[in-house]
């Protein structure tokens, strides 16, 4: 019964696609988030893409579009802001997202019409899952994996070993600009699954799943993307039977995956804090 009316219905098909994207891509970024403490960020630029894509609407643009326009650049701004102390992180990510929430509220104030677009991206809706956004989700995901496959290297450099980096010539800021533009890119390709409101649970608890369970980085990130799949497909599930809002419930089958972790590490004690960073290996990344 439940699988007819998943190969029947276009729009579910449609969302349990984009939904595993948007699974192995976040799954894939999200120990770079957890391990560089950048799960702040993920928050405050989903709700900056809020305001591009209250813009994009005002002005008759694809609201993914202008979402990701908007977000990519101000996740340029953060990371250039915070690159040499000038300004604290969560500082940079207040000041934008005050600025980027207000602009929204200005434009849906001038917008005369209905918004149930707008709204969709704030709690998301299965429904509002179109053709387009799964291409963009397709797109957004090429992306995230070719960047951090043919990066892998410089990235963990800069992530574990910021000094050895900069002495074999890795560009630690340009690492640090190419991770937020992702992560904005990724929050624009979560929204109309999760919302915005929620979309930063997939970019930080699969990681922090993963991290409690290995030692080993390309372990890790195996592991997140499992994690956020395995949640994905759940939440979809239960929001489906129990008519509920997918968002919410794969956030919540999300932290009961991440309590449950935690309560099994801490029974059978079998792992290290999720937050260590210098017992990381580098082995697994592959040579220059």
């Amino acid at each position: 019964m439940i699988l007819n009316d998943w190969a029947q219905l276009g729009f579910l098909r449609r969302a349990l696609a984009a939904g595993l994207l948007t699974a192995v891509s976040c799954g894939c970024l999200s120990p770079y988030i957890v391990l560089r403490r950048m799960a702040f960020a993920g928050h405050g630029l989903s709700h900056a893409a809020f305001g591009g894509a209250a813009v994009a609407l005002l002005l008759g643009m694809n609201l993914s579009l202008g979402g990701a326009l908007f977000a990519g650049i101000l996740a340029i701004l953060l990371a250039v802001w915070t690159r040499k102390g000038q300004l604290s992180e969560d500082s940079a990510i207040g000041i934008l997202v005050a600025a980027s929430m207000a602009l929204g509220v200005v434009c849906l104030s001038m917008r005369k019409r209905y918004t149930q677009d707008i709204f969709s991206f704030l709690f998301g809706n299965i429904l509002a899952v179109f053709p387009g956004d799964l291409v963009f989700s397709t797109i957004v995901t090429l992306l995230t994996v070719i960047c951090l496959l043919a990066l892998a290297r410089p990235l963990i450099l800069a992530t574990f070993y910021e000094e050895l980096a900069q002495v074999e010539g890795v560009s630690v800021g340009g690492m640090r600009i190419l991770l937020f533009v992702l992560v904005a890119l990724n929050v624009v390709a979560a929204m109309k699954l999760v919302g915005a409101i929620l979309v930063s649970a997939l970019l930080v608890v699969p990681g922090a799943v993963a991290l409690m369970l290995t030692h080993r980085f390309a372990s890790v990130q195996a592991g997140s993307v499992v994690v956020g799949t395995a949640a994905v497909v759940l939440g979809m599930l239960f929001s489906y039977l129990l008519d509920l809002p997918s968002g919410a419930v794969i956030a919540l089958v999300l932290f009961a995956g991440y309590g449950g972790t935690r309560v099994a590490v801490h029974l059978f004690g079998r792992v290290r804090h999720a937050h260590a960073r210098t017992d990381a290996p580098i082995p697994s990344c592959p040579d220059r």
